[in-house]
Formats: structure tokens, sequence, C-alpha cells
């Protein structure tokens, strides 16, 4: 059987280790950013590529030659920037869901966490134990009989 007073420290103790040492965030996915600007890189080199072969290709067959090469060639840069502006947009649009919800799990933690105001009120409660906050890297909790 264990004693409720040890218990309630034990659960205290854990608060105030979990707010000094917060778990850690995890890092974000370099991998995507990277597979990211992979895939722009080849949506932009597609663009150009077919662009430009369709003309060449439109230009044998109409004889016009190289005008339509040219057209579709830049008709390809253009669709290829639109591409790359796209998925930044739409990769802007997932990093910045992932900050707003990073960002309400960081309010929900401090909530949670003990601040001040807690410290206080558990001095009301247990008159007996008191915060020290002498060693800023460390506060403890200590018995105030001496």
């Amino acid at each position: 059987m264990s004693d409720p007073k040890f218990d309630d420290f034990k659960r205290r103790l854990d608060a105030a280790q979990d707010a000094q040492h917060p778990k850690a965030k995890p890092r974000p996915n370099t991998a995507s950013g990277m597979g990211a600007g992979m895939r722009i890189a080849i949506d932009f080199v597609v663009a150009v590529v077919v662009g430009f072969g369709l003309g060449l290709w439109l230009d044998r067959l109409l004889g016009t030659k190289p005008w339509l090469m040219l057209v579709l060639f830049f008709l390809g840069i253009a669709a290829a920037f639109r591409n790359a502006v796209r998925t930044a947009n739409r990769l802007d649009a997932e990093a910045k869901a992932r900050r707003e919800a990073g960002a309400g799990e960081q309010a929900q933690d401090a909530m949670n966490s003990t601040g001040p105001e807690t410290r206080s009120a558990q001095k009301q409660e247990h008159p007996g134990l008191a915060w020290s906050d002498d060693d800023e890297d460390e506060p403890w909790i200590h018995d105030t009989k001496d």
C-alpha cells in the first residue's frame, strides 16, 4: 500500500521534471523538402523538353520552322513556372498548417505545465513543501521544515 502523500509528491515531481526537460520535438523532415525540390526541377525540365520536342515535330510536319518550336518552347517554360509556383504554394500551405498545429500543441503544453501560479497554489495546498529556484538549471522541491 502506498502513501497518498508520496504519490502526490511523485506526480508533482514528474510534472516539474517534464516542465524542465520537455520531450524532444521531431525535426522537420528534410527529405520531403529535397523531394519537393527534385519534383520542381523535374517538372521544369520535362515541361521545357516536351514543349521544345512537340514544337520541333510540328514544325517538321507543317513546314513552319522554327516558329512553332519557339512558341511551344516558351509555353513549356511558362507551364514549368506555373507548376513550380503551384507546388511551392501547396508546400507553404502545408508548412503553415503544421506550424499552426505545433503552436496549438505548445499552447496546450503551456497550459498543462507547472507555472508560477500553479507553484503558489501548490504551496498553499502543501505548506510543508516549497519550490526553490536557487539553481536556474534545476528547480527542486524541498521541505520547509528545518
